[in-house]
């Protein structure tokens, strides 16, 4: 396999290439922003973007970059904060999810100016909340099929407890619904058409 990486911060793309060669691996890292990727059109097969989307302005560019990158059939795996769980890891607020965007906006102008304790100090702290089926309308419209965490579940292994839970969360759009109310993250699975 030919690996590559992008990061916008110099020096942790430094230690990514320290760490991969410390690791025995051939990994091809270098400086760059999602909304301009850095490798020819179609010229990927996956395309693995975690915990990226909520930090981004400009989100949708982002959409626009990985489609452009990856080649008919390619797949894109990515996660991201879940508007619908009330239970979320980027702002130290109950149920911040769940606020209204001018209530957020308010909250990340306090995280990067005087209460950086609120966004568990992160540089920059969400400003975009999603659901699995808002990102799924979005990469409709860029062409691809979309899958949730509990279409790629590997049923094989599990108990049969769970086996049911998961085929009722298949079968039964409220309770697949109700499930994602439920994960505090999203994970979406798409895969370009041809």
């Amino acid at each position: 396999y030919r690996v590559h990486g992008v990061d916008i911060n110099g020096p942790l793309v430094g230690l990514a290439k320290d760490r991969a060669v410390e690791a025995g691996f051939n990994i091809n890292y270098c400086i760059g922003t999602a909304t301009a990727l850095p490798w020819p059109d179609k010229s990927m097969d996956v395309c693995l973007v975690p915990e990226l989307l909520e930090h981004v302005a400009s989100w949708r560019e982002c959409l626009d970059e990985f489609a452009r990158i990856l080649a008919p059939g390619g797949i894109l795996v990515l996660t991201t904060n879940n508007a619908l769980c009330p239970v979320q890891y980027e702002f130290n607020l109950p149920l911040y999810s769940w606020y209204p965007a001018w209530l957020k906006r308010y909250c990340e102008r306090l995280a990067v100016t005087t209460r950086p304790c609120l966004a568990n100090y992160a540089k920059y702290p969400a400003v975009n909340w999603f659901t699995y089926y808002s990102l799924a309308r979005e990469m409709d419209k860029r062409g691809f099929q979309t899958l949730d965490r509990f279409d790629v579940m590997d049923l094989e292994e599990m108990a049969a407890s769970k086996k049911i839970a998961v085929g009722a969360i298949r079968k039964i759009p409220a309770v697949r619904f109700l499930a994602n109310v439920v994960t505090p993250y999203t994970l979406i699975l798409a895969v370009k058409e041809s």
